[in-house]
């Protein structure tokens, strides 16, 4: 890879300052860069970062991935239901791991007790512990950078991050096995990009909090899907979850994101997300308790969601039969793999910088697409180029 291209398509993960100290610079909205300044640096962001598109390699061409089995599902416990995001499936998993022992710490994401626009990283060895991290935090991560710290102290740990990351994490096992042992397993969720701090100023100015004023943000849960919820010392103000995404969260989001080949959660053993109601084919969003989809991605996952079943963790129930109507529930899911075919042909008769992944391997995700409909996104990405948008 070139330099340009790791920087310009920077997953934010972290992994390369755990392991080579590598320098980060911030921009003006909140994401934050890396400073290659060594072939060492370099040799290793190669290696590992999800812009090489080795990755592609390992995924099958259908819309939602290879799986093992598929389910719709949810938290047996109520308060894990009721918080999380959605059903509450990658808590409870994680639940399960660490109370039957088979890890000894949950690496997460959670909320920056210091900083209402932070979050940081934790290694949950408690149901309590896990449950206070639970929860969407749509805002910049780095869920990887202490990850060699964690693993040197020994021990066996479930992973909890952004598809992306578990592409990274992969990848950096494959090149450097030396830590494989240490990750018993991983989980992930469905993801439509990461939005910047810049983002969630925005969203606390919508809801007529000054940003500086801000003492927390719950993007999502406490019912499903829960209220985009800005708290300050003496208010708090709230807006509908898909409204916060699709007017304002969503909106700025990190340039790889939107060139994003794998949402859905391929790479990691299991991967869970929103399974909401249908009415008219199209996805409704009025507050229930939450579902999810679930996707056994490998053996081992398989085998840890039916043990999580009977010692009475979660529920689940065969979803492989409706798989189809997924499509409906997930419709931006559903077209993102298939279009980036022609996103990137548009980005590239513009001559602008792309990730390294293969056209062919692309080419085949869209390959039943209507000639029109492909015709279509290349000449709207060709727009959005010469409008300064990508």
């Amino acid at each position: 890879m070139k330099k340009d291209q790791i920087i310009e398509y920077c997953t934010g993960c972290g992994l390369c300052h755990s392991v080579n100290d590598t320098r980060f610079q911030d921009e003006p909205n909140g994401f934050t860069y890396p400073v290659i300044e060594n072939n060492e640096q370099l040799e290793f962001n190669s290696k590992i970062c999800q812009a090489n598109g080795t990755h592609l390699l390992k995924q099958d061409d259908t819309t939602w991935g290879h799986y093992f089995n598929v389910y719709s599902g949810y938290s047996t416990d109520t308060e894990i239901r009721f918080k999380a995001a959605s059903g509450g499936m990658t808590t409870a998993v994680a639940v399960y791991l660490a109370e039957r022992g088979l890890v000894d710490g949950v690496i997460q994401v959670g909320e920056d007790p210091d900083s209402p626009y932070g979050t940081k990283n934790f290694v949950s060895k408690t149901k309590e512990e896990i449950v206070s991290h639970c929860g969407s935090r749509y805002i910049v991560s780095s869920p990887l950078a202490n990850l060699q710290q964690v693993l040197s102290n020994g021990g066996k740990y479930a992973v909890i991050g952004r598809p992306c990351d578990i592409v990274v994490l992969n990848n950096y096992l494959d090149n450097y096995p030396q830590f494989k042992e240490n990750i018993y397993c991983t989980l992930t969720f469905f993801c439509a990009g990461s939005p910047s701090v810049e983002a969630s100023k925005k969203l606390a100015k919508r809801l007529e909090i000054e940003p500086e004023s801000v003492t927390k943000i719950r993007y999502r849960g406490y019912g499903w899907p829960g209220k985009a919820t800005v708290f300050s010392e003496d208010k708090e103000n709230h807006m509908e979850y898909i409204d916060s995404w699709n007017q304002i969260l969503g909106r700025d989001i990190r340039k790889i994101c939107k060139l994003c080949t794998d949402g859905v959660g391929e790479a990691a053993d299991i991967a869970s997300g929103d399974l909401w109601n249908l009415a008219d084919n199209k996805p409704v969003f009025n507050e229930t308790d939450g579902v999810n989809v679930v996707f056994a991605r490998s053996e081992k996952g398989r085998k840890i969601l039916e043990d999580a079943v009977k010692k009475g963790y979660i529920h689940l129930e065969d979803y492989a039969s409706r798989l189809k109507e997924l499509d409906f529930v997930q419709p931006n899911h559903s077209n993102r793999k298939k279009l980036l075919y022609p996103r990137f042909l548009g980005m590239k008769l513009m001559g602008k910088t792309v990730p390294n992944y293969d056209m062919n391997k692309l080419k085949q995700y869209c390959k039943d697409e209507p000639k029109i409909k492909v015709m279509k996104t290349t000449l709207g990405t060709v727009k959005r180029v010469l409008k300064g948008k990508l």
